[in-house]
């Protein structure tokens, strides 16, 4: 992949000025509009995209931490935030910060738009708040499966995996016991 890269930026055909100016323009985004996440997020996303970190640090990481002390978890963040501030902004009411567009964001691409106007219909006439963004992503989680139990008996470990068909250990045991006296009848 990273031959890939360097293989596309040689193919480009961008005058190094170009360049300098373009990452200038963008850095100064960043350096200037910190408070407009939807900005910012845009400027590092074409930063990124165009590799044009690369005249200045080797790895978009390095860049990122010598240019503004920033990690690149949080920078794709902002990224994936501001991503999905431009897709709802034909909504008319896109996130109004960064902290409600992340937990949006981090959802799969092919929802992202339908959970954030679900927000807003559940926020109504009101700002959407962290609580009806988190109502929207705890709907969206899936049940998580319940932990086995295990049971030490005289000889032996007895683990009940939670399944379909039992709600409660002790009807799973139920089930298992008749099976065994099923068996030994045979």
């Amino acid at each position: 992949m990273a031959w890939f890269t360097r293989i596309k930026d040689f193919l480009t055909v961008e005058a190094p000025e170009v360049r300098r100016e373009r990452l200038a323009r963008l850095t100064a985004i960043v350096d200037h509009h910190v408070a407009e996440w939807p900005e910012v997020g845009a400027a590092l996303q074409e930063i990124r995209d165009s590799n044009l970190y690369r005249d200045e640090c080797p790895t978009w990481g390095e860049f990122l931490r010598a240019r503004w002390d920033l990690s690149e978890s949080y920078a794709s963040r902002l990224i994936s935030a501001a991503s999905l501030h431009r897709k709802t902004l034909p909504t008319g009411k896109p996130p109004r910060t960064e902290n409600l567009a992340r937990p949006i964001a981090a959802l799969p691409e092919a929802v992202q738009l339908e959970a954030w106007e679900d927000a807003v219909a559940l926020a109504g006439d009101d700002e959407v708040r962290p609580d009806h963004v988190a109502q929207v992503i705890a709907k969206r989680k899936p049940a998580r499966r319940p932990k086995p139990t295990r049971i030490r008996v005289p000889g032996a470990i007895v683990v009940i995996e939670p399944g379909r068909g039992f709600t409660t250990v002790e009807g799973a045991l139920e089930y298992a016991l008749g099976q065994v006296r099923a068996k030994r009848a045979a």
